[in-house]
């Protein structure tokens, strides 16, 4: 579903700015000759979406028939009911990247250990200096994090045993 996403018109610029580094990369592996690629240089050279690079360098190099077959065996929305402490998502409405109307659809039996919060501002790219999601009154992400992990070591209900 990620990959839909940033497969799709209105990540386009995103999309090219990544394949770009991308292509920098196995382009630089190509000449070096530093092992054995799956995809000839002149192949890679020509994807315009993940989906394309994901085919002809990432599923073929990890083992996977397809970039679904890699999609579904790696995600981690399988694993979220085997959380053994507690997990927090920090999702954002404006993440040009992934927005929670991508992820969430996957989270609605979600595992009780897993918090998942919201904000309007930041995402993968940055987050404001004053980052305020209902975890005590330090502001930043870093501020927010520590009030979150004092929260929860504070709340006998929420540490794990071992």
């Amino acid at each position: 579903t990620a990959q839909l996403h940033i497969d799709s018109r209105h990540v386009a610029f995103y999309r090219r700015w990544v394949l770009s580094g991308l292509k920098e990369i196995y382009a630089a592996n190509v000449r070096a000759g530093r092992r054995a690629l799956p995809s000839s240089g002149d192949a890679v050279a020509a994807v315009r979406t993940i989906h394309q690079w994901d085919t002809l360098t990432i599923a073929p190099r990890y083992g996977y028939q397809s970039p679904e077959h890699y999609y579904e065996d790696l995600s981690v929305v399988h694993r979220l009911g085997q959380l053994e402490v507690p997990a927090l998502l920090l999702l954002v409405e404006m993440d040009p990247i992934i927005p929670p109307a991508i992820v969430l659809p996957f989270l609605a039996d979600r595992p009780p250990r897993l918090d998942v919060r919201t904000v309007r501002h930041g995402g993968h790219l940055a987050f404001p200096r004053a980052l305020q999601f209902g975890c005590g009154p330090k502001t930043g992400l870093i501020g927010q994090l520590v009030g979150w992990f004092e929260q929860r070591c504070a709340d006998p209900a929420a540490r794990v045993s071992r």
